[in-house]
């Protein structure tokens, strides 16, 4: 399939813009071999090294795609500079500029400079234009489904009806919460694995909303042991595990996505940070991170230990873990 010189991606969530990239990705260049994918962000302006992928031409024939997040923070300046070099395309260069901003009326709006330029005419005119619009009443009871049955759940419609009036209409805020339900699900099975959320299982939401476990994560990662044992000793209560477990293993499969294709971590804010703690670990303390994780769910399910002592055993385990990659 023939590929267009440049498109615009409309989408004000971040997470559903991410599998808008991907099947963009997909549709054009179906095998990754010789693709190079640069990731920029608007608000922090456009450096040299965009310009020289926007224009040059290697010797080597290679494809770049050029992704531009928050396109719609760049100065008017940048997008007049911006629309005079789509002019003249570059048949090695795809540059798809992510507008994030808030929709009005259910139709994405642009800043009035880049409305007016040549290229946003000109890309509307072609069809270069994709749209995604965010979650709200009538599309979020099907995405929550959706997103349980990926991760192998049944929701009771007691429990979905439940769940859509608590989440926030934001696909990785909704991912994340049934990522701990998930887990919290997998261990009040008693010796079968459950996968049934019933309306009274939520109480794993509704204890994760009273503290902030990205936090506590982030303190482990930038040796602030001490912060973390004080945050989760302040907030602990019985179920705290499930959903700190919950969210270590989603950010134990970013690590290792990161260390495996450190090209897939600029596509997250936090990217360079997951990049630079991934290569500290190695692939093995990546394992004793997943150790330390299973351990922990088993000693709850086996009845060694209460979620209480296993918290402690965790926060120890990995106290240590991120203790000694970072004095290396």
């Amino acid at each position: 399939m023939q590929r267009p010189g440049f498109l615009f991606c409309f989408c004000p969530d971040s997470a559903l813009l991410d599998l808008l990239l991907e099947e963009t990705m997909q549709r054009f260049f179906p095998s990754p071999d010789g693709v190079e994918r640069l990731v920029f962000w608007g608000d922090d302006g456009l450096p040299a090294r965009f310009w020289e992928a926007l224009t040059l031409q290697g010797f080597i024939p290679t494809s770049r795609v050029l992704v531009v997040r928050c396109a719609q923070l760049l100065p008017a300046d940048v997008w007049r500079q911006l629309s005079k070099a789509l002019a003249r395309p570059n048949p090695q260069s795809f540059p798809l500029f992510c507008m994030e901003g808030t929709w009005e009326k259910g139709r994405p709006k642009l800043p009035a400079h880049v409305e007016k330029l040549p290229c946003t005419a000109f890309a509307r005119k072609q069809k270069w234009w994709l749209e995604r619009a965010g979650l709200d009443e009538r599309s979020l009871p099907a995405f929550v489904k959706q997103a349980a049955a990926k991760l192998g759940l049944t929701l009771t419609p007691e429990a979905l009806n439940r769940l859509v009036e608590m989440l926030s209409p934001q696909a990785a805020a909704i991912e994340g919460e049934l990522l701990k339900l998930s887990l919290f699900v997998s261990s009040r099975a008693e010796g079968t694995a459950r996968r049934t959320v019933e309306e009274s299982d939520l109480i794993a939401v509704n204890q994760a909303e009273k503290f902030n476990i990205f936090s506590i994560i982030r303190h482990f990662q930038q040796g602030q042991a001490l912060s973390a044992w004080q945050q989760a000793m302040r907030e602990r209560g019985e179920d705290l595990i499930f959903p700190l477990l919950a969210l270590l293993q989603r950010e134990a499969r970013q690590l290792w996505q990161a260390l495996a294709d450190p090209s897939s971590a600029s596509m997250r804010r936090d990217g360079e940070q997951q990049l630079a703690t991934a290569r500290r670990l190695g692939i093995t303390g990546l394992v004793t991170l997943w150790d330390t994780m299973h351990d922990a769910e088993l000693s709850i399910k086996s009845g060694r230990k209460t979620p209480d002592q296993a918290l402690d055993s965790l926060l120890g385990d990995v106290t240590l873990l991120f203790s000694s990659v970072r004095s290396r």
